[in-house]
């Protein structure tokens, strides 16, 4: 492996562990938050989908507050800011991924360059590649 090929492994190895740990926290911000009326009291829920059921679930964090508001404010933001780290990794990725990295550190039968599509790639007889 050439020093370059060894870089930019390093960097997706590396690029890899800092998705996964970002998706992990994202996992704490699925579902959302919203304001609900019951008679003259707004109150904080916090809604979500059971991974066994598929049905959505709320639960009441409380009535409207000073303190309900903060979370709900620290929720919002925090949840935006990990959409935006996650957003902007994948970009670098991309990026990278056109301008060689994925090639070099992945390399494919039948040449380097990547097709966008999500599938195995196997060498012919034919001038360009083909799947099956």
């Amino acid at each position: 492996m050439t020093r370059e090929q060894r870089r930019l492994a390093e960097t997706m190895r590396s690029t890899t562990l800092e998705f996964a740990a970002l998706a992990r926290s994202r996992e704490e911000f699925g579902g959302g938050m919203q304001w609900l009326k019951v008679k003259k009291f707004e109150y904080l829920t916090r809604y979500r989908r059971d991974p066994l059921t598929g049905e959505q679930k709320a639960a009441s964090i409380g009535r409207r507050s000073p303190e309900t508001e903060g979370i709900y404010e620290r929720f919002i933001k925090e949840r935006a800011e990990l959409d935006r780290q996650i957003a902007a990794l994948r970009r670098d990725n991309r990026r990278a991924d056109q301008n060689g990295a994925g090639a070099a550190a992945h390399p494919r039968p039948g040449g380097s360059r990547r097709c966008g599509a999500r599938h195995r790639h196997v060498r012919t007889d034919r001038p360009r590649h083909h799947h099956r």
